[in-house]
């Protein structure tokens, strides 16, 4: 059983994660729960609301550290030079490509960049390795339908990002791991 620390710990994050999106109902599909769900544990509820295995999994999706450490980023000129740059393509809609040595920083600032900003997500590609994979990772992660036939998804996401009328950012991390058609 889960401990009621780390319920409460991964419903703060809930509560302040959501605030990111334009409505309970998106974030709730995002993060994969009803919006009543939601609106429990936004109240203070964490008890009986969802299962310990969807905490755990929410926890993972939201990477919340559950150890009780409470990290904070150092924003190293790096971090920053990095941080600006995804806020550039965000600002003014444009597409990049960011390649540096391993282990300067680039995957944990993404991370940072979706988890502060509206309207960005992070994907990381070692785990949806198909286009179909790809493309229900971000519909989920942007609130929108990701279940049912995939030319629906696909032709939902295709919609929400032309008339967003905030620029979207998609960070696709790892994107070399994903399988190209033969």
């Amino acid at each position: 059983m889960l401990q009621t620390s780390k319920k409460r710990r991964i419903a703060l994050a809930i509560a302040e994660r959501s605030q990111k999106f334009n409505s309970d109902a998106s974030f709730a599909r995002s993060i994969g729960i009803s919006p009543a769900q939601l609106s429990r544990i936004k109240k203070g509820e964490i008890n009986r609301v969802i299962s310990d295995e969807n905490y755990l999994r929410i926890a993972n999706e939201l990477d919340i550290d559950l150890r009780g450490f409470d990290w904070k980023t150092a924003e190293t000129p790096t971090f920053k030079k990095i941080y600006k740059q995804l806020e550039v393509c965000q600002t003014q809609s444009i597409s990049a490509v960011l390649v540096d040595d391993a282990g300067v920083g680039k995957t944990h600032t993404a991370k940072e960049y979706a988890k502060r900003n509206s309207n960005a997500v992070y994907v990381d590609c070692s785990q949806v390795k198909s286009k179909q994979l790809l493309i229900r990772s971000i519909a989920k992660k942007f609130g929108l339908n990701y279940k049912g036939r995939y030319a629906d998804v696909y032709k939902g996401l295709v919609f929400y990002l032309n008339t967003n009328d905030t620029p979207p950012l998609i960070i696709l991390d790892e994107a070399g791991d994903l399988q190209y058609p033969a």
